[in-house]
Protein backbone atom coordinates (compact mmCIF):
# COMPACT_ATOMS: atom_id res chain seq x y z
CA UNK A 1 0.00 0.00 0.00
CA UNK A 2 2.45 2.41 0.64
CA UNK A 3 4.79 1.66 -1.72
CA UNK A 4 2.33 1.77 -4.68
CA UNK A 5 1.06 5.20 -3.27
CA UNK A 6 4.49 6.99 -2.80
CA UNK A 7 7.14 4.87 -4.15
CA UNK A 8 10.53 4.84 -2.43
CA UNK A 9 12.85 7.24 -1.14
CA UNK A 10 9.62 9.76 0.07
CA UNK A 11 8.22 11.38 3.23
CA UNK A 12 4.58 9.76 4.11
CA UNK A 13 2.81 12.45 6.25
CA UNK A 14 1.12 9.96 9.42
CA UNK A 15 -1.76 10.98 11.33
CA UNK A 16 -2.52 8.28 13.59
CA UNK A 17 -3.12 8.09 17.36
CA UNK A 18 -3.81 3.86 17.66
CA UNK A 19 -0.86 2.68 19.34
CA UNK A 20 -0.16 -0.86 17.57
CA UNK A 21 -1.96 0.73 14.23
CA UNK A 22 0.86 3.71 14.53
CA UNK A 23 3.44 0.84 15.07
CA UNK A 24 2.29 -0.98 11.77
CA UNK A 25 2.89 1.69 9.83
CA UNK A 26 5.93 3.65 10.65
CA UNK A 27 7.10 -0.20 9.81
CA UNK A 28 5.67 -0.49 6.51
CA UNK A 29 7.20 3.46 5.84
CA UNK A 30 10.49 1.90 6.17
CA UNK A 31 9.79 -1.56 4.65
CA UNK A 32 8.97 -0.44 1.70
CA UNK A 33 12.11 2.48 1.37
CA UNK A 34 10.23 5.59 2.25
CA UNK A 35 10.34 7.73 5.76
CA UNK A 36 7.60 8.58 7.85
CA UNK A 37 6.67 12.13 9.41
CA UNK A 38 4.86 11.62 12.52
CA UNK A 39 2.19 14.29 13.07
CA UNK A 40 0.41 14.91 16.55
CA UNK A 41 -3.28 14.47 15.97
CA UNK A 42 -3.62 17.04 18.43
CA UNK A 43 -2.94 19.77 16.58
CA UNK A 44 -5.48 22.16 15.63
CA UNK A 45 -6.81 22.39 11.88
CA UNK A 46 -4.43 25.64 11.49
CA UNK A 47 -1.52 23.52 12.76
CA UNK A 48 -2.13 20.51 10.53
CA UNK A 49 -2.16 23.12 7.51
CA UNK A 50 1.44 24.64 8.24
CA UNK A 51 2.80 21.42 9.30
CA UNK A 52 1.63 19.80 5.71
CA UNK A 53 2.13 22.72 3.60
CA UNK A 54 5.68 22.51 5.13
CA UNK A 55 6.08 18.90 4.08
CA UNK A 56 4.53 19.78 0.78
CA UNK A 57 2.89 16.27 0.78
CA UNK A 58 -0.56 15.93 -0.23
CA UNK A 59 -1.08 12.25 0.41
CA UNK A 60 -1.58 11.46 3.98
CA UNK A 61 -2.01 8.08 6.06
CA UNK A 62 -4.90 8.99 8.37
CA UNK A 63 -6.50 6.81 11.55
CA UNK A 64 -10.31 6.32 10.95
CA UNK A 65 -11.37 8.74 13.95
CA UNK A 66 -9.13 11.12 13.05
CA UNK A 67 -10.08 12.00 9.19
CA UNK A 68 -12.47 14.61 10.11
CA UNK A 69 -9.06 17.00 10.98
CA UNK A 70 -8.77 17.47 7.65
CA UNK A 71 -10.56 19.17 4.61
CA UNK A 72 -11.12 17.24 1.54
CA UNK A 73 -8.44 18.81 -0.64
CA UNK A 74 -6.19 16.01 0.87
CA UNK A 75 -5.32 12.75 -0.55
CA UNK A 76 -6.53 11.05 2.53
CA UNK A 77 -5.46 7.00 2.51
CA UNK A 78 -7.70 5.90 5.72
CA UNK A 79 -6.63 3.26 7.85
CA UNK A 80 -7.97 0.93 10.57
CA UNK A 81 -6.98 -2.39 12.20
CA UNK A 82 -9.67 -3.89 9.99
CA UNK A 83 -8.25 -2.40 6.27
CA UNK A 84 -4.42 -3.20 8.22
CA UNK A 85 -4.42 -6.43 9.13
CA UNK A 86 -7.32 -7.98 6.15
CA UNK A 87 -6.51 -10.32 3.88
CA UNK A 88 -5.56 -8.16 0.70
CA UNK A 89 -3.90 -9.18 -1.81
CA UNK A 90 -0.99 -6.74 -1.31
CA UNK A 91 2.33 -7.25 -3.78
CA UNK A 92 4.65 -8.96 -1.72
CA UNK A 93 8.06 -7.77 -1.94
CA UNK A 94 10.82 -10.46 -0.86
CA UNK A 95 13.63 -7.65 -0.54
CA UNK A 96 14.51 -5.05 1.23
CA UNK A 97 17.50 -2.75 0.60
CA UNK A 98 19.21 -1.85 4.13
CA UNK A 99 19.12 1.91 4.27
CA UNK A 100 21.94 3.83 4.96
CA UNK A 101 23.31 4.89 8.68
CA UNK A 102 22.79 8.84 7.22
CA UNK A 103 19.17 8.32 5.86
CA UNK A 104 16.72 9.73 7.33
CA UNK A 105 14.86 7.84 9.49
CA UNK A 106 11.69 10.25 9.83
CA UNK A 107 10.31 13.45 11.00
CA UNK A 108 9.09 13.87 14.21
CA UNK A 109 6.71 16.96 14.88
CA UNK A 110 7.59 17.74 18.22
CA UNK A 111 7.47 21.00 20.39
CA UNK A 112 11.21 20.53 20.95
CA UNK A 113 12.80 23.46 23.07
CA UNK A 114 10.72 25.84 22.09
CA UNK A 115 7.15 24.81 22.40
CA UNK A 116 5.88 25.27 18.62
CA UNK A 117 5.37 22.17 16.30
CA UNK A 118 8.64 22.10 14.10
CA UNK A 119 9.52 18.79 11.52
CA UNK A 120 12.42 17.56 13.90
CA UNK A 121 14.58 14.75 11.31
CA UNK A 122 16.11 12.08 12.49
CA UNK A 123 18.49 9.63 10.86
CA UNK A 124 18.69 6.09 11.34
CA UNK A 125 22.10 6.19 13.17
CA UNK A 126 20.24 8.99 15.53
CA UNK A 127 17.43 6.82 16.25
CA UNK A 128 19.39 3.27 16.52
CA UNK A 129 21.77 5.19 18.96
CA UNK A 130 19.07 6.52 21.00
CA UNK A 131 17.35 2.92 21.32
CA UNK A 132 20.65 1.49 22.35
CA UNK A 133 21.31 4.34 24.95
CA UNK A 134 17.69 3.03 26.39
CA UNK A 135 18.31 -0.18 26.53
CA UNK A 136 21.85 0.12 28.04
CA UNK A 137 20.34 2.40 30.74
CA UNK A 138 17.43 0.59 31.60
CA UNK A 139 18.89 -2.94 31.00
CA UNK A 140 16.45 -3.98 28.46
CA UNK A 141 16.14 -7.66 27.79
CA UNK A 142 13.88 -10.32 25.64
CA UNK A 143 12.33 -10.90 29.44
CA UNK A 144 11.42 -7.08 29.65
CA UNK A 145 7.79 -5.94 29.75
CA UNK A 146 6.64 -1.94 29.58
CA UNK A 147 3.56 -0.34 30.36
CA UNK A 148 3.69 2.66 27.89
CA UNK A 149 0.90 5.43 29.40
CA UNK A 150 1.45 8.13 26.37
CA UNK A 151 0.82 8.30 23.05
CA UNK A 152 3.55 6.85 20.99
CA UNK A 153 3.24 9.83 18.25
CA UNK A 154 5.56 11.46 21.04
CA UNK A 155 9.11 10.90 21.50
CA UNK A 156 9.47 9.56 24.95
CA UNK A 157 6.84 6.71 24.23
CA UNK A 158 8.00 5.71 20.58
CA UNK A 159 11.35 4.96 21.82
CA UNK A 160 10.78 3.25 24.70
CA UNK A 161 8.48 1.28 22.69
CA UNK A 162 11.11 0.31 19.83
CA UNK A 163 14.10 0.19 22.69
CA UNK A 164 12.13 -2.93 24.52
CA UNK A 165 10.64 -4.28 20.64
CA UNK A 166 14.22 -4.04 19.40
CA UNK A 167 15.10 -6.70 21.62
CA UNK A 168 12.58 -8.84 22.05
CA UNK A 169 10.70 -7.47 25.05
CA UNK A 170 7.04 -7.01 25.29
CA UNK A 171 5.23 -3.78 25.59
CA UNK A 172 1.58 -3.06 26.76
CA UNK A 173 -0.29 0.03 24.50
CA UNK A 174 -3.11 1.00 25.98
CA UNK A 175 -4.86 3.65 24.28
CA UNK A 176 -6.36 4.94 27.00
CA UNK A 177 -5.17 5.09 30.84
CA UNK A 178 -6.85 5.72 33.94
CA UNK A 179 -5.51 4.62 37.48
CA UNK A 180 -8.57 1.83 37.55
CA UNK A 181 -7.74 0.47 34.60
CA UNK A 182 -3.56 0.47 35.08
CA UNK A 183 -4.20 -1.57 38.44
CA UNK A 184 -6.13 -3.80 36.76
CA UNK A 185 -3.60 -4.25 34.13
CA UNK A 186 -0.77 -4.63 36.18
CA UNK A 187 -2.15 -6.71 38.37
CA UNK A 188 -2.57 -9.11 35.48
CA UNK A 189 0.89 -8.65 34.23
CA UNK A 190 4.18 -8.76 35.35
CA UNK A 191 5.59 -5.00 34.55
CA UNK A 192 8.97 -4.23 35.13
CA UNK A 193 8.60 -0.19 33.93
CA UNK A 194 5.76 2.04 33.28
CA UNK A 195 5.90 5.15 31.30
CA UNK A 196 4.14 7.88 32.73
CA UNK A 197 3.84 11.75 32.95
CA UNK A 198 3.84 13.24 37.02
CA UNK A 199 0.38 14.33 36.50
CA UNK A 200 -0.64 10.58 35.90
CA UNK A 201 1.37 9.24 38.37
CA UNK A 202 0.07 12.11 40.93
CA UNK A 203 -3.29 11.12 40.12
CA UNK A 204 -2.55 6.97 40.74
CA UNK A 205 -0.96 7.76 43.92
CA UNK A 206 -4.19 10.26 44.98
CA UNK A 207 -6.46 7.07 43.94
CA UNK A 208 -4.32 4.44 46.09
CA UNK A 209 -4.51 6.66 48.93
CA UNK A 210 -8.51 7.87 48.42
CA UNK A 211 -9.36 3.96 48.07
CA UNK A 212 -7.17 2.88 50.80
CA UNK A 213 -5.44 0.57 48.59
CA UNK A 214 -3.15 -0.45 51.23
CA UNK A 215 -0.94 -2.87 48.49
CA UNK A 216 -1.88 -1.91 45.41
CA UNK A 217 -0.44 -4.08 42.00
CA UNK A 218 2.77 -2.36 41.15
CA UNK A 219 5.40 -2.32 38.23
CA UNK A 220 8.91 -2.66 39.32
CA UNK A 221 9.86 0.58 37.89
CA UNK A 222 7.73 3.78 37.38
CA UNK A 223 9.95 5.93 34.87
CA UNK A 224 8.83 9.31 34.48
CA UNK A 225 8.92 11.96 31.51
CA UNK A 226 7.00 15.08 30.38
CA UNK A 227 5.89 17.69 32.67
CA UNK A 228 8.38 18.63 35.64
CA UNK A 229 7.87 16.34 38.24
CA UNK A 230 7.92 17.47 41.93
CA UNK A 231 10.68 16.64 44.37
CA UNK A 232 7.90 15.87 47.02
CA UNK A 233 5.73 14.06 45.12
CA UNK A 234 8.75 11.82 44.51
CA UNK A 235 8.71 9.66 47.74
CA UNK A 236 5.42 9.82 48.41
CA UNK A 237 5.00 7.80 45.48
CA UNK A 238 7.74 5.61 45.74
CA UNK A 239 6.17 4.41 49.39
CA UNK A 240 2.03 4.89 48.05
CA UNK A 241 2.97 2.70 44.89
CA UNK A 242 5.33 0.37 45.77
CA UNK A 243 7.22 0.86 42.39
CA UNK A 244 10.94 2.64 42.16
CA UNK A 245 11.06 5.91 40.38
CA UNK A 246 12.99 6.88 37.95
CA UNK A 247 13.03 10.08 36.11
CA UNK A 248 14.08 11.38 33.01
CA UNK A 249 14.62 14.61 31.07
CA UNK A 250 15.19 14.93 27.10
CA UNK A 251 14.25 16.46 23.97
CA UNK A 252 13.35 15.44 20.41
CA UNK A 253 16.60 16.78 19.43
CA UNK A 254 18.32 13.94 21.08
CA UNK A 255 19.56 15.45 24.80
CA UNK A 256 18.83 13.11 27.44
CA UNK A 257 19.19 12.56 31.65
CA UNK A 258 18.18 9.98 33.52
CA UNK A 259 17.96 9.43 37.52
CA UNK A 260 18.72 6.09 39.26
CA UNK A 261 16.20 4.54 42.03
CA UNK A 262 17.95 5.97 44.28
CA UNK A 263 18.33 9.38 43.55
CA UNK A 264 14.84 9.43 45.07
CA UNK A 265 16.05 10.31 48.63
CA UNK A 266 19.60 11.89 47.51
CA UNK A 267 18.77 14.41 45.09
CA UNK A 268 15.17 14.09 44.51
CA UNK A 269 15.26 17.85 42.52
CA UNK A 270 17.98 16.73 40.19
CA UNK A 271 16.96 15.41 36.67
CA UNK A 272 19.77 13.17 36.89
CA UNK A 273 23.03 12.23 34.90
CA UNK A 274 23.69 11.98 31.09
CA UNK A 275 23.16 8.96 29.29
CA UNK A 276 26.34 6.64 29.96
CA UNK A 277 28.03 7.90 26.01
CA UNK A 278 26.53 11.04 26.16
CA UNK A 279 28.57 14.07 27.35
CA UNK A 280 25.78 16.88 28.68
CA UNK A 281 27.22 20.20 29.93
CA UNK A 282 25.46 23.39 30.29
CA UNK A 283 26.70 26.81 28.24
CA UNK A 284 26.81 30.22 29.68
CA UNK A 285 25.56 33.68 27.42
CA UNK A 286 28.81 32.87 25.41
CA UNK A 287 28.63 29.43 24.68
CA UNK A 288 31.00 28.15 26.48
CA UNK A 289 30.69 25.66 28.91
CA UNK A 290 29.54 26.95 32.38
CA UNK A 291 30.91 26.50 36.03
CA UNK A 292 29.42 24.19 38.70
CA UNK A 293 26.15 25.65 39.78
CA UNK A 294 26.11 28.18 37.36
CA UNK A 295 22.75 28.84 35.02
CA UNK A 296 22.74 28.12 31.81
CA UNK A 297 21.37 26.23 28.73
CA UNK A 298 21.25 22.70 28.73
CA UNK A 299 23.43 21.19 25.87
CA UNK A 300 25.31 18.32 24.64
CA UNK A 301 27.70 16.08 22.66
CA UNK A 302 25.40 12.75 21.56
CA UNK A 303 25.63 10.46 18.64
CA UNK A 304 22.02 10.67 19.10
CA UNK A 305 21.54 14.34 17.46
CA UNK A 306 18.65 15.08 15.30
CA UNK A 307 20.12 16.29 11.45
CA UNK A 308 18.01 19.20 11.31
CA UNK A 309 14.51 21.27 11.79
CA UNK A 310 12.89 20.71 8.45
CA UNK A 311 13.06 24.07 6.17
CA UNK A 312 14.38 25.79 9.43
CA UNK A 313 17.82 26.53 8.57
CA UNK A 314 18.05 29.70 10.94
CA UNK A 315 16.84 27.70 13.74
CA UNK A 316 18.70 25.05 13.09
CA UNK A 317 21.61 26.68 13.17
CA UNK A 318 20.54 28.34 16.63
CA UNK A 319 20.72 24.98 18.01
CA UNK A 320 23.15 22.80 16.75
CA UNK A 321 26.73 24.17 17.09
CA UNK A 322 28.94 21.71 15.02
CA UNK A 323 28.29 18.47 17.19
CA UNK A 324 26.50 20.61 19.78
CA UNK A 325 23.28 20.83 20.58
CA UNK A 326 22.02 23.76 22.59
CA UNK A 327 18.01 23.59 24.11
CA UNK A 328 16.28 26.02 25.37
CA UNK A 329 15.99 24.38 28.57
CA UNK A 330 17.68 26.42 31.97
CA UNK A 331 19.42 24.60 34.04
CA UNK A 332 22.93 23.55 36.07
CA UNK A 333 24.94 21.22 36.84
CA UNK A 334 25.97 19.57 40.34
CA UNK A 335 29.23 18.75 41.66
CA UNK A 336 28.58 14.68 41.03
CA UNK A 337 27.89 15.82 37.07
CA UNK A 338 23.88 15.59 38.20
CA UNK A 339 21.43 17.98 36.54
CA UNK A 340 18.53 20.29 37.68
CA UNK A 341 15.96 21.96 35.54
CA UNK A 342 14.71 25.52 35.53
CA UNK A 343 12.81 25.62 32.54
CA UNK A 344 12.30 27.61 29.37
CA UNK A 345 14.42 30.82 28.64
CA UNK A 346 10.97 32.10 27.64
CA UNK A 347 9.71 31.64 30.85
CA UNK A 348 12.05 33.05 33.05
CA UNK A 349 11.28 36.42 34.27
CA UNK A 350 12.48 38.86 36.74
CA UNK A 351 10.85 39.89 39.97
CA UNK A 352 11.70 42.51 42.21
CA UNK A 353 15.48 41.98 41.23
CA UNK A 354 15.06 38.43 41.34
CA UNK A 355 14.98 35.74 38.70
CA UNK A 356 11.76 33.94 38.59
CA UNK A 357 11.77 30.38 37.14
CA UNK A 358 8.52 29.54 37.01
CA UNK A 359 8.94 25.82 36.56
CA UNK A 360 10.76 25.90 40.27
CA UNK A 361 7.30 27.12 41.70
CA UNK A 362 4.98 24.88 39.87
CA UNK A 363 6.77 21.66 41.36
CA UNK A 364 5.70 23.56 44.80
CA UNK A 365 2.67 24.65 43.87
CA UNK A 366 1.48 21.10 42.24
CA UNK A 367 2.14 19.22 45.06
CA UNK A 368 -0.61 20.78 47.14
CA UNK A 369 -3.51 18.39 47.45
CA UNK A 370 -5.92 21.21 46.72
CA UNK A 371 -4.13 21.70 43.16
CA UNK A 372 -4.99 19.32 40.19
CA UNK A 373 -2.58 21.08 37.31
CA UNK A 374 -0.84 24.60 37.60
CA UNK A 375 1.33 27.27 35.02
CA UNK A 376 3.21 30.17 36.76
CA UNK A 377 3.54 33.14 34.35
CA UNK A 378 5.35 36.50 34.25
CA UNK A 379 2.41 38.92 34.07
CA UNK A 380 3.95 42.82 33.11
CA UNK A 381 1.92 45.49 35.72
CA UNK A 382 2.81 48.83 34.93
CA UNK A 383 5.52 50.19 36.51
CA UNK A 384 5.79 47.29 38.91
CA UNK A 385 6.97 45.59 35.94
CA UNK A 386 6.42 41.32 35.96
CA UNK A 387 4.61 39.98 38.62
CA UNK A 388 4.05 35.99 39.35
CA UNK A 389 0.62 34.78 38.63
CA UNK A 390 -0.36 31.20 39.06
CA UNK A 391 -3.32 29.79 36.82
CA UNK A 392 -4.43 26.82 38.69
CA UNK A 393 -7.23 24.08 38.00
CA UNK A 394 -8.20 22.89 41.20
CA UNK A 395 -8.89 19.07 42.38
CA UNK A 396 -11.64 19.57 44.02
CA UNK A 397 -14.47 22.34 43.56
CA UNK A 398 -15.67 25.50 45.84
CA UNK A 399 -11.61 25.69 46.29
CA UNK A 400 -11.06 29.58 47.87
CA UNK A 401 -9.18 31.78 46.09
CA UNK A 402 -7.93 33.52 48.98
CA UNK A 403 -7.34 30.53 51.02
CA UNK A 404 -5.08 28.22 48.11
CA UNK A 405 -3.20 31.70 47.66
CA UNK A 406 -2.25 31.85 51.43
CA UNK A 407 -1.30 28.34 51.42
CA UNK A 408 0.90 28.40 48.45
CA UNK A 409 2.80 31.54 49.79
CA UNK A 410 3.44 29.95 52.55
CA UNK A 411 5.62 27.47 51.08
CA UNK A 412 7.59 30.29 48.93
CA UNK A 413 10.52 32.62 49.00
CA UNK A 414 8.85 36.29 49.50
CA UNK A 415 10.62 37.26 46.52
CA UNK A 416 8.73 34.30 44.62
CA UNK A 417 5.80 34.73 46.15
CA UNK A 418 2.36 34.50 43.77
CA UNK A 419 0.31 37.96 43.62
CA UNK A 420 -2.63 36.63 42.05
CA UNK A 421 -3.83 33.17 40.90
CA UNK A 422 -6.64 32.53 38.55
CA UNK A 423 -8.82 29.58 38.48
CA UNK A 424 -9.45 27.76 35.55
CA UNK A 425 -11.18 24.60 33.86
CA UNK A 426 -8.65 23.76 31.42
CA UNK A 427 -5.20 24.39 30.18
CA UNK A 428 -4.77 25.05 26.42
CA UNK A 429 -2.13 22.89 25.72
CA UNK A 430 1.15 22.75 22.52
CA UNK A 431 1.17 19.67 20.02
CA UNK A 432 3.30 17.99 22.68
CA UNK A 433 0.81 18.50 25.79
CA UNK A 434 3.11 21.69 26.80
CA UNK A 435 0.71 24.28 28.51
CA UNK A 436 0.59 27.56 25.90
CA UNK A 437 1.30 30.12 28.90
CA UNK A 438 1.48 33.28 25.77
CA UNK A 439 -2.13 32.34 25.09
CA UNK A 440 -3.36 31.94 28.97
CA UNK A 441 -1.55 35.42 29.13
CA UNK A 442 -3.81 36.85 26.39
CA UNK A 443 -6.89 34.99 26.91
CA UNK A 444 -6.99 35.98 30.55
CA UNK A 445 -4.83 39.73 30.63
CA UNK A 446 -7.95 41.49 31.29
CA UNK A 447 -9.15 40.64 33.97
CA UNK A 448 -5.35 40.00 35.73
CA UNK A 449 -4.85 43.86 34.70
CA UNK A 450 -8.23 44.89 36.28
CA UNK A 451 -7.32 42.85 39.39
CA UNK A 452 -4.12 44.93 39.69
CA UNK A 453 -5.80 48.46 39.20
Amino acid sequence: MISSRYGTGACVPVIIEDKPLLLAILVACIRSGNYPSIINPNLSSKEFKLVLTELAENKIVVESKCSTLLSESYDCYTVSHETLFSNQNYEHRSHWKTPNLEDTWGILYSSGTTGNPKGIIRSHFSIITELLGWIIELETRKSSHYYIGRPVFYTGGLVLTLSAILVGGTVSLPNTHDANTYLSHVERNKIEISFLIPLQIQALVRHVEQEGIKNPPHAGFVLAMGNAFPSELKVPAMEVLHSGIIESWGNTEGLGTITLPEDVRTRPGSIGRPFLTDDLFIVNEKLQRADQKEVGKLSGIVDSKFTEYKNREFLTSQTLSDDTIISDDLGYEDKDGYFYLLGHVGDMFVHRGHKIYPISLEKVIAFLDAVEEVSVVGFKIGDEGYVPVAFIKPSTLGASDSKLLETINSRLEESERIRFIKIINEFPKTASGKIKKEELKLKYKDEILAAFR
